[in-house]
């Protein structure tokens, strides 16, 4: 187990300890690339970071889950249905042509600005 978690560990430490000591070294501005210690410091000091935080990882995880579910149940019934397979994937081949960005002017009229539009 600590063969896999232990490479990984060992060069998030060596990154984070080169971008602190990059920053400090060089003198680069906090406004252009804060240091880690800096952010360390500014996220433990205002407390509704911690609440946007938790938010955010719900938001995240719950757009996960349901597009999770639902992408496995839609390949399932397209590998498992023919009718679905000629009804539903020409409509999934043409949904990868569109570009999120494009979508979401329509989410935001169609859900608001709320919790919806983003899961």
């Amino acid at each position: 187990m600590w063969e896999r978690i232990l490479p990984p560990a060992i060069f998030l430490v060596v990154a984070v300890a080169a971008w602190e000591g990059a920053v400090q070294s060089f003198g680069i501005p906090k406004w252009l690339l804060p240091a880690p210690s800096a952010i360390l410091a500014r996220f433990l000091k205002t407390p509704n970071l911690w609440v946007h935080t938790l938010l955010t990882v719900m938001e995240a995880t719950s757009g996960f889950v349901a597009s999770a579910v639902l992408g496995i149940s839609l390949a399932a019934g397209i590998s498992h249905s023919r009718f679905l397979e000629r009804g539903v994937f020409p409509y999934v081949v043409i949904s990868n042509a569109i570009p999120i960005i494009a979508i979401i002017p329509l989410l935001t009229i169609w859900f608001g600005f709320g919790y919806a539009p983003r899961s």
